[in-house]
C-alpha cells in the first residue's frame, strides 16, 4: 500500500472520529460523501485538499475503491461512513502507520 502523506493520517483519523461520534449530518462530514470529497470539508486550504486527496488517490488506484455500486447505494441512504470495506481500510491504514512511529 503507498505511504500516505502525515496530512492524510491526520484526516482520517479525524474522518474515523466523528464516525465513532455517531457521525452527525454535516458536523463537519457529509454522510452521503466519500472520503475524496470530505476533504473539502476537512480543511479549506487549497494545497491541503490537492494534497490529501493526491495521496489517497495513490492509495486506492482507482475511483472507487469499495466498488461503484456500493458507493451509488450508500450516497442515496447517506451511509458511506457505514461502509464495513471503507472502514476496514481506514483502520488498517490507520494501524499500520501506527507501526511506523
Amino acid at each position: 500500500m503507498a505511504q500516505l502523506s502525515d496530512e492524510t493520517l491526520e484526516y482520517l483519523r479525524d474522518w474515523l472520529a466523528w464516525v465513532e461520534r455517531g457521525a452527525p449530518q454535516n458536523v463537519p462530514y457529509d454522510r452521503c460523501q466519500g472520503l475524496c470529497a470530505n476533504v473539502c470539508l476537512y480543511t479549506a486550504e487549497p494545497k491541503t485538499k490537492r494534497d490529501i486527496k493526491d495521496s489517497l488517490a495513490g492509495a486506492f488506484g482507482m475511483t472507487y475503491p469499495f466498488g461503484v455500486a456500493e458507493y451509488r447505494k450508500r450516497l442515496r441512504a447517506s451511509t458511506q461512513h457505514l461502509d464495513p470495506k471503507r472502514l476496514a481500510w481506514m483502520r488498517s491504514v490507520l494501524e499500520e502507520a501506527e507501526g511506523r512511529v
